[in-house]
């Protein structure tokens, strides 16, 4: 009787669970290559694993492996990097901002003249900083207490 290592055997495991993966048997592929990943027991292995789910189009499948391997293996930096790679995206909410600014175009038109070759800020159709650098400019919104929610532009001469 012929006698194979728990690396050869999870090598072999690991190449049948990666053609089960490939033509179509997913649940068997995937119970396979975690059969193998265990008799292995090296956090190495794990990302040729996850290739292959994602080359499969199973991403929950390989979210899922990178969750039992990072928990077997905490300290990994390779399941650390796939398991920030496949965490689902983190919504925030964040203050809705106005991105069209019709009345501070407005007022860029009718009093561009009068500024030529400074910097203003604008909120709104009222200018709240005007000077020769930019940060002069921010420095004297800042002073009206204007921090966000300005337009800040430069009139060339």
């Amino acid at each position: 009787m012929i006698r194979f290592s728990a690396c050869q055997n999870a090598h072999h495991l690991l190449t049948i669970g990666e053609q089960e993966l490939r033509l179509g048997n997913i649940r068997h592929g995937v119970s396979l290559l975690e059969k193998a990943l265990t008799l292995a027991g090296n956090p190495a292995l794990y990302p040729n694993v996850i290739r292959v789910l994602l080359e499969s189009n199973c991403p929950d499948l390989a979210r899922d492996l990178v969750a039992k391997g990072h928990a077997l293996f905490p300290r990994d930096p390779s399941l650390s990097h796939w398991r920030n790679l496949l965490s689902p995206p983190r919504v925030r909410k964040v203050p809705a901002r106005t991105t069209r600014k019709i009345e501070e175009v407005k007022w860029l038109e009718a009093n561009s003249d009068k500024f030529r070759g400074k910097w203003v800020v604008l909120a709104g159709a009222e200018l709240v900083g005007v000077g020769n650098t930019l940060e002069e400019a921010l420095h004297n919104a800042r002073l009206r207490g204007y921090t966000t929610g300005t337009l800040t532009h430069w009139i060339p001469d």
